[in-house]
C-alpha cells in the first residue's frame, strides 16, 4: 500500500502514522510532504492508494488551492484532508458536496482516522 502524507507539523505526522499503523495492523512506510509543491512532485511520480492533506500547507495560498491541487494530482487515490484550523461553513460545505473526506485534527481525529482508512481499505 502506498501512501502519502501532507503535512507540515511533525506532531501531526506523528498522530497520523500511529493511526495508520493501527489501522493497518502494522508498520507502514508513508512518504511525507511538507509543502503543497513536494506533494505534487510526489503526485506526479508515484501512484498512491491514500493521500492525507492537510489543508494549510506552507506556499499554499488558500484552502481551496491545495485541494484543488491535491483532487487533480490524486490519480485513483482515496484522499483524507484534515485540518487543525477551523474553516469556513462555505468551505465545510464545499468540501461536503464534492463528497470529500475531511476530519478536523480534534481529539477524536486518531480514531476517525483509523476507522476511515479500515473501512475504505478492509470492508
Amino acid at each position: 500500500m502506498r501512501i502519502l502524507v501532507i503535512e507540515d507539523d511533525y506532531a501531526h505526522f506523528h498522530t497520523i502514522k500511529m493511526a495508520l499503523k493501527y489501522a493497518l495492523d502494522k508498520d507502514v512506510a508513508v512518504d511525507n510532504a511538507l509543502k503543497l509543491n513536494d506533494a505534487i512532485s510526489f503526485m506526479k511520480d508515484k501512484d498512491y492508494d491514500l493521500i492525507i492533506s492537510d489543508l494549510f500547507l506552507p506556499y499554499s495560498s488558500t484552502l481551496m488551492n491545495t485541494i484543488e491541487n491535491v483532487i487533480d494530482n490524486k490519480r485513483s487515490a482515496t484522499v483524507i484532508f484534515c485540518s487543525a484550523m477551523n474553516i469556513s461553513k462555505s468551505d465545510l460545505e464545499h468540501i461536503e458536496s464534492k463528497k470529500w473526506i475531511f476530519f478536523p485534527k480534534n481529539d477524536r481525529f486518531p480514531e476517525n482516522l483509523k476507522n476511515m482508512v479500515k473501512e475504505k481499505f478492509f470492508v
